[in-house]
């Protein structure tokens, strides 16, 4: 079976993702969102990887990346459309909550995340 890569950029998390002042929250976001699209897409991700990644392409940033087995091209749709809606949708005690009762320094993860060299 054929294994597939794609990245997800969720257009609401833009401003956070690409302003480097910001970048700790657009993280510990896309961690929030991989937790909250397992529990919200359940078996449509059963072959699906998602990880937060570093992008290099016109400035370095973090996304979401997705590794799955097959040809399912509308993956990144599906995850991009849910990661939307739930921020649209998901009281902010729910994120405040996740960022609360984790014991993880996101200012390390974010800084290890970005100066990985790709």
């Amino acid at each position: 079976m054929s294994i597939g890569y794609r990245i997800v950029e969720p257009q609401q998390v833009d401003p956070l993702m690409v302003d480097a002042k910001y970048r700790e929250y657009a993280v510990v976001i896309f961690y929030w969102f991989i937790e909250e699209l397992y529990k919200e897409l359940g078996h449509a991700l059963d072959n699906v990887n998602i990880e937060v990644i570093k992008v290099c392409y016109l400035g370095c940033y973090p996304a979401l990346g997705l590794q799955h087995e097959g040809d399912d091209a509308h993956i990144d749709d599906l995850v991009s459309q849910t990661a939307d809606r739930l921020l649209e949708q998901r009281p902010v005690s729910e994120f405040i909550k996740f960022v609360a009762t984790s014991d993880i320094d996101w200012r390390a993860v974010t800084t290890q995340l970005m100066s990985n060299k790709e």
